[in-house]
């Protein structure tokens, strides 16, 4: 569960930038067809969804503002376990210091009241996902009691007494329901408005939004996102009706939609799209000033698009994100904070592999088989630690850098392992302010102790 909690928090951090973003192209396409903001949208909803994706080098996420977080990162390999063997490609940071969005504590001593308030966190955040969930279900059942009596009319469509607006509701199967006693004109106008909404798909889209919502409650700007998506999606459909039906009717179409809007609930229906609801004032303004685009113009929106998709739904290239100037000749970077100087990383040697050196007396036949060892990266910013020969999984998770002192916390924040830097091949054990490391069998294995010097290996 903490695991889970801690990817939420780093997804829902990556997505600010992205989300304002999109606010921002959003405000810059105020008069194009509302069609291309609700595409954009789909941007925002892949990075609060999916916890990778690929680099490029167009991605905002190779500014220098990015540099040195987690942001704009993988944060899980697709395909990949919970096991150590299967974390993504290359665990930790280098030495040059963690990211400033480590959620991990670096010392000992702040681990059992930073615990307490993990837990805390965590119960907080499943009550408000349970919450969410659970209004999503009652608002369900409730809307199928009210259609239970409704009586078909034809294909999908279902006339209703019980309902003040008409709405799409279903996952694999999904109906529209309209009221009783609609005219000709009406009706046509409504079910070209709603099966425009089946054919692109958008009942399922705006449960899977709301979802998103559920999870990601306390982030306000997913909250902001979601009304705006509605709209934009709402507003999308109204202008796909215009293109049927002739801009000729603006005014008919916009009193149709008003005269709804005056029956429905201020409350939205989860996962319901319901005729007169999101943002009505601006629904009517933008049919009334709603224009048909050419296609030349329509094509340079799709470009916004893709250009949109490519800076934003792309990670940044950890290897551009060290400045040139910075670069020595030998091909290191002076890190001023800790003082001291890193090669700038590259995929192929990323990974970076101590072994504890041992003494003459260790068995060899148990040096080859076991030899404690420290296991970091400087592209995922992730690490490892193995000194159990018994242990069923390494403890693999983050760290961070201060001044010479190094300190793993694993994933779940429980267990802290403190090192020093003797010198660029060299990290010294330091007991205090770490976790335990003794054997789970005394009997066996190789004991790490305080002072246990780690060499860099060749591997």
């Amino acid at each position: 569960m903490e695991k889970l909690f801690r990817v939420i928090l780093e997804m829902g951090i990556t997505a600010v930038p992205v989300i304002l973003a999109v606010f921002a192209i959003r405000m810059c396409l105020l008069r194009a067809p509302k069609r291309y903001s609700y595409l954009l949208w789909g941007i925002a909803g892949f990075r609060l969804a999916v916890p990778f994706s690929v680099s490029s080098a167009l991605s905002i996420f190779n500014l220098g503002f990015f540099r040195g977080t987690s942001i704009g990162r993988n944060i899980a390999q697709p395909g990949m376990g919970e096991a150590f063997g299967a974390q993504p490609a290359g665990l930790g940071q280098g030495l040059a210091g963690a990211g400033a969005l480590q959620t991990a504590p670096a010392l000992q001593g702040r681990a059992s009241a930073t615990d307490g308030i993990w837990q805390v966190l965590m119960f907080l955040w499943a009550l408000g996902v349970v919450a969410l969930l659970g209004y999503f279900l009652l608002s369900w059942i409730q809307m199928r009691r009210r259609v239970e009596k409704a009586v078909w009319m034809q294909e999908n469509v279902w006339e209703c007494e019980n309902i003040p607006s008409p709405f799409v509701m279903g996952i694999f199967s999904p109906k529209i329901y309209i009221p009783f006693r609609l005219g000709e004109a009406e009706r046509m106008v409504i079910l070209s408005h709603e099966q425009y909404h089946i054919q692109r798909r958008d009942y399922l889209v705006k449960i899977f939004a709301y979802l998103l919502l559920a999870v990601y409650w306390f982030h306000p700007l997913v909250w902001a996102a979601y009304f705006a998506m509605q709209k934009d999606m709402e507003m999308s459909c109204d202008e796909r009706v215009l293109e049927r039906i002739g801009v000729k009717r603006k005014a008919e179409y916009s009193s149709l939609l008003l005269s709804f809007a005056q029956k429905e609930s201020e409350s939205f229906h989860t996962g319901i799209l319901g005729f007169g609801e999101n943002g009505i004032k601006r629904r009517i303004r933008n049919i009334l000033n709603f224009r048909h685009t050419g296609r030349w113009v329509g094509a340079g929106l799709g470009v916004v698009c893709i250009m949109a998709v490519c800076l934003l739904g792309t990670n940044g290239r950890v290897a551009d994100t060290v400045p040139e100037s910075q670069a020595e000749s030998d091909g290191s970077v002076y890190n001023q904070e800790y003082g001291f100087s890193v090669g700038v990383p590259e995929a192929s040697d990323a990974v970076k592999t101590y072994k504890m050196e041992v003494g003459a007396d260790v068995d060899e036949e148990l040096k080859d088989l076991w030899t404690p060892g420290l296991s970091l990266n400087e592209i995922t910013k992730e690490g490892s630690f193995g000194f159990d020969l018994l242990s069923s999984y390494l403890h693999a998770g983050t760290y961070e850098v201060e001044r010479d002192i190094l300190t793993l916390t694993d994933y779940e924040g429980t267990y802290h392992f403190r090192f020093k830097r003797i010198d660029k091949d060299t990290l010294e054990f330091i007991q205090e302010g770490s976790s335990s490391v003794a054997l789970t069998d005394e009997r066996m294995g190789i004991p790490v102790y305080d002072g246990a010097r780690f060499k860099l290996t060749e591997d």
